[in-house]
């Protein structure tokens, strides 16, 4: 996956303590999807952000 990194310890990303239901708010096909469709974009430089509030956001970056 070209211009991807996944972080896993990153103490900022969500786990499924958070929501104090036990739920994550984000499910990891929800990521593989997000990843996909930049993938199918044809974007290059991007990276995937994942929100506490369960948003995720494709963040593209513009070769300068």
């Amino acid at each position: 996956m070209p211009g991807f990194i996944l972080m896993p310890d990153d103490p900022k990303l969500p786990t499924s303590q958070d929501k104090g239901d036990g739920k994550a708010p984000w499910r990891e096909l929800d990521v593989q999807r997000a990843i996909s469709a930049a993938e199918k974009a044809g974007l290059n430089l991007y990276r995937v952000e994942l929100a506490p509030d369960g948003t995720i956001s494709i963040v593209v970056r513009t070769e300068s």
